[in-house]
């Protein structure tokens, strides 16, 4: 089966009053005709089916025994309704619209969710962006001391060509906070 809907009813229905007195008159081939009819409107368009379509789905009852059928659970036990023109279960669509209702809210949830796991996903590279610059600042940092252990003096140049002031360049530091900024979207660290 390409297509199999599925639909929340109770699991007792056959205790339910109006069902028992079908079940009386019409015994349990009737009970499952009910069912037929409920499944054909589940899986119909806004779960109602044209009244002239409802022969179609019991072929193996006799046209007399299944009118009256049909106008008993109408009228008698309330089990449908009918327009004249449309045949529908109320039962059937309050519970439709309890499900779409929760499907919506499940959808809109995911959406969100989405949203949150693809900006932390975002904000995560990011972050992995800023702490590959901050490793290879202390690497750079490391190799410098490795180096040279001694303290630069104010006024002499780093390895980039810029003048200390102190014991740092500001240029570089300058040029790395730039860069990170650049690769982050604009957020400082």
């Amino acid at each position: 089966m390409k297509d199999a809907y599925w639909f929340k009813h109770d699991s007792n229905a056959r205790h339910d009053p109006a069902i028992i007195l079908m079940r009386g008159k019409y015994k349990a081939e009737c009970y499952g005709l009910y069912w037929m009819f409920i499944e054909a409107l589940r899986e119909a368009e806004d779960y109602k089916i044209q009244r002239k379509h409802l022969p179609a789905f019991c072929l193996d009852f006799a046209s007399d025994l299944l009118e009256e059928f049909i106008d008993d659970c109408l009228n008698e036990y309330d089990l449908f309704k009918s327009d004249g023109w449309f045949f529908w279960s109320e039962s059937l669509l309050r519970r439709m619209e309890k499900h779409e209702r929760t499907k919506a809210v499940r959808a809109e949830a995911g959406r969100k969710g989405g949203k949150v796991q693809a900006k932390a996903k975002q904000n995560g590279s990011k972050s992995q962006a800023k702490v590959k610059h901050l490793d290879l600042r202390e690497e750079r940092e490391k190799d410098i001391k490795s180096n040279d252990d001694t303290p630069k003096e104010s006024g002499s140049v780093c390895d980039n060509g810029h003048k200390y002031h102190g014991s740092f360049c500001r240029q570089c530091i300058k040029d790395e906070r730039e860069a990170a900024a650049e690769n982050d979207g604009g957020d400082e660290f």
